[in-house]
């Protein structure tokens, strides 16, 4: 859910990210990287009954792994994710009761890769409450 709302609100035209899920990780296929995985915390999840209608209540932490071989661009495309959860938390989507940053974006690190090219690094984690119909 997370990595969808990513995708679909993404509006910095210089910075096409490649964007991946749960089993994806940075493979060096593209200059900028986007990477969501759930935070195993223990998700919480609990049956709720609604108009007749049963649903899982999700409480689900994901971290949000921005990578990037340019330094400038680190900081873009770090604010850019920061721009679309502060416009989704305050505009929320359907479904969606809330989404807010779990803490502050963290501080970007760099490592020299193989190639010997830096790569930037920067994990922001965001919590969501949302319902999902039972199936």
């Amino acid at each position: 859910m997370v990595l969808q709302l990513i995708k679909n609100n993404w509006r910095r035209d210089e910075f096409k990210p490649k964007f991946g899920g749960r089993d994806k990780w940075y493979d060096g296929s593209s200059q900028h990287q986007i990477i969501v995985r759930p935070v195993d915390l223990g998700i919480s999840f609990r049956n709720v009954m609604t108009l007749g209608a049963s649903y899982h209540r999700r409480n689900p932490t994901h971290a949000i792994h921005i990578f990037s071989s340019s330094a400038d661009a680190i900081d873009q495309l770090t604010e850019e994710v920061d721009r679309i959860i502060i416009n989704l938390g305050v505009n929320p989507q359907k479904g969606i009761q809330y989404i807010l940053p779990a803490n502050l974006p963290s501080v970007v690190t760099d490592e020299k890769l193989d190639t010997g090219n830096v790569l930037y690094h920067n994990v922001y984690h965001v919590q969501i409450l949302y319902y999902k119909p039972r199936e």
